[in-house]
């Protein structure tokens, strides 16, 4: 009985172990790359996440100031005209969930 109680919560743990360390595979995929450099946003998704369909970007007051659609793999949205403060890019891809990124000016 012991003996069949102990395989029992081996096999257990293992499912979970694999669980756990599928999720921690999926969480570190990174949907979409957004970065900033000087006033220029770069986006850019993977082939697996397909294109770029759209970017929105929002500001602090969560005002849409930005929106285009697109149909590529990379994108460069010039924030020339983008006034100091906090935004929020919405990065929208064929296959991915909306993935949302925060950066300053």
């Amino acid at each position: 009985m012991k003996t069949i109680l102990i395989t029992c919560l081996l096999g257990v743990a293992m499912l979970f172990s694999e669980t756990a360390t599928a999720e921690k595979a999926k969480s570190a995929h990174r949907i979409v790359d957004v970065t900033k450099e000087g006033i220029i946003l770069y986006v850019a998704s993977q082939p697996e996440d397909g294109l770029i369909t759209k970017v929105q970007i929002f500001d602090s007051s969560n005002e849409l100031v930005f929106e285009k659609t697109y149909a590529s793999y990379s994108v460069e949205v010039d924030l020339m005209e983008f006034r100091n403060g906090s935004y929020m890019a919405k990065v929208f891809t064929q296959y991915a969930p909306v993935y949302s990124e925060y950066f300053s000016i």
